[in-house]
C-alpha cells in the first residue's frame, strides 16, 4: 500500500500537470458498473490494479483501483 502511495505522489509532484488521485474500490459484482461511472466522471486508471480477499470466500473479493484525473 506504501508503494502505491509513493507512485501516487511522484506522479503527482514530477507533472507539470495536476491531478487528482484516489483509490476506488469494488465488489468483484459490480466492478463494471463502478468503473463505468467514474471514468463517466471523468477519471482514468492510472496503475496497477490490486486485488484483496482476505477469508479465501469468493463472495469477500475487492478490487482497488488506482485512478487519477485532471484538476
Amino acid at each position: 500500500m506504501k508503494k502505491i502511495i509513493n507512485s501516487f505522489l511522484h506522479l503527482v509532484r514530477c507533472s507539470g500537470k495536476r491531478y487528482e488521485v484516489m483509490s476506488l474500490m469494488a465488489h468483484v459484482d459490480c466492478q463494471e458498473e463502478k468503473l463505468k461511472e467514474a471514468q463517466d466522471d471523468g477519471w482514468e486508471i492510472c496503475g496497477e490494479i490490486l486485488l484483496k480477499n482476505k477469508s479465501g470466500w469468493c463472495g469477500d473479493t475487492f478490487l482497488h483501483i488506482p485512478m487519477k484525473r485532471r484538476i
